[in-house]
């Protein structure tokens, strides 16, 4: 599988070509070499849209951003996790741009002495590029700062130029993790090249320069810097080569891509928010703070009535220990006491005495035996017979009758048959 590199124009070039994907824009493909070295199988100029079969048979695409699009900082961070990095960011750098922080994309690179190089995009721009080459069938995508991707040595300041249309990109690498960019607009082409040697007079007064043109251009470059009395240590002009883009590319670390929200969301933009956000929460943290201390008072009203009604009940019945639900027990000994103590129609005393007086009157003397036990269970009276008693449910049932009684003749399961005895009031 291939690695699609793309050396792209600025935004202000973009701008002026409709559609984007008609702008001319560098290119090479790189294959594995083996030992991580790549090797260039195809380089040229072309547009983008020249670039799609490419693109469909490419593993990568790493787009080299235009410098003049693309602005790094050196910040001091504290120590601290990613996602308290991530956070952080966009205070630390807001001091050092013009424009509002909330619309750039910031990613910081790997610290390096206390420092990190922060790499500053705009978010539409960024946003625009990724929905153009995933139109373009792009598969995974990377944004590098192209002034990180110039080749570069230690005591040199390196320089490249693209030319789009009439405008001549220039891009320098200033030191490891420094570069900058700008757009030249000469006169004429012929003056072109005294015009960026002037500039790169201007922005490097002192130190060596190696300026990477392309190959057809050296030796008029080479004439120009004679000409402009520039000494052979203080300029070197040599031929532009992407085997040395690849190199510098493969080694930096600052993609810009990841920065972006996943494709397919956006980005909501809370700043304009932060204040209502903060009196809403407070609204409710009041809110809550307020049901709390309700809750806390009903709760004391309610521990305190439920003390009360415990110590009614322990004065009622002392005897009784264990008190888990007061207004539960007190009603489960008035029934109790209905039921059992005070006369009442179901309870034990009138049944059996009722049932005592039927049995008289209905079973002839001498079959007293014919009852095996006698039992009282919720507000009924269980008389269970013996599997040879003879049968004497309806004389009993008749008796009964006239005692406001009612009976019910239910077989057991041992062959004995139990007489249900209740109240029919």
């Amino acid at each position: 599988m291939t690695t699609l590199y793309i050396r792209l124009f600025s935004r202000a070039a973009a701008e002026q070509a409709e559609p984007w994907s008609t702008a001319s824009c560098a290119y090479a493909v790189a294959e594995d070499a083996g030992g991580g070295r790549l090797r260039v199988a195809r380089e040229g100029q072309t547009q983008l849209v020249d670039l799609i079969d490419v693109m469909a048979r490419a593993r990568q695409v790493v787009l080299l951003l235009a410098p003049s699009d693309v602005t790094l900082l050196q910040i001091k961070v504290p120590p601290m996790s990613a996602a308290r990095l991530k956070v952080a960011l966009p205070n630390l750098v807001e001091e050092h741009l013009m424009g509002a922080v909330d619309e750039c994309v910031i990613v910081a690179g790997a610290p390096t002495a206390g420092t990190r190089t922060v790499a500053v995009v705009q978010q539409d721009w960024l946003e625009k590029l990724r929905a153009l080459f995933d139109n373009l069938g792009a598969r995974q995508l990377q944004a590098l700062p192209s002034q990180l991707c110039l080749p570069w040595e230690a005591g040199t300041v390196s320089a490249a130029l693209m030319e789009e249309g009439s405008a001549i990109e220039l891009t320098l690498r200033l030191g490891e993790q420094a570069g900058m960019g700008l757009a030249i607009e000469p006169a004429s082409s012929a003056e072109a090249p005294a015009e960026v040697l002037a500039t790169l007079d201007a922005l490097v007064p002192e130190q060596a320069i190696v300026l990477y043109v392309r190959p057809e251009q050296a030796e008029l470059y080479q004439s120009a810097a004679q000409a402009a009395g520039w000494a052979t240590e203080r300029l070197s002009v040599q031929p532009d080569d992407w085997s040395r883009w690849l190199v510098a590319a493969s080694q930096t670390r600052l993609d810009l891509m990841p920065g972006l929200a996943p494709s397919g969301s956006t980005q909501f933009n809370w700043r304009p928010w932060r204040w209502p956000l903060v009196l809403g929460g407070l609204l409710v943290a009041t809110n809550v703070a307020a049901l709390n201390i309700e809750w806390l008072r009903l709760k004391g009203e309610a521990d305190d009535l439920r003390a009360s009604l415990t110590q009614i009940y322990r004065t009622a019945y002392p005897r009784d220990t264990v008190v888990v639900d007061p207004v539960a027990q007190m009603r489960q000994k008035i029934v109790a006491a209905k039921g059992g103590g005070q006369g009442g129609p179901n309870g034990f005393s009138a049944l059996t005495a009722g049932f005592a007086q039927a049995w008289q009157q209905a079973v002839p003397q001498g079959q007293d035996q014919a009852i095996a036990a006698l039992e009282y269970r919720e507000g009924s009276l269980l008389v269970r017979l013996k599997p040879d008693a003879p049968d004497q449910a309806e004389a009993v049932q008749a008796a009964l009758l006239s005692q406001q009684l009612a009976l019910e003749v239910t077989p057991a399961e041992d062959g004995s048959i139990v007489w249900t005895i209740r109240s029919s009031l």
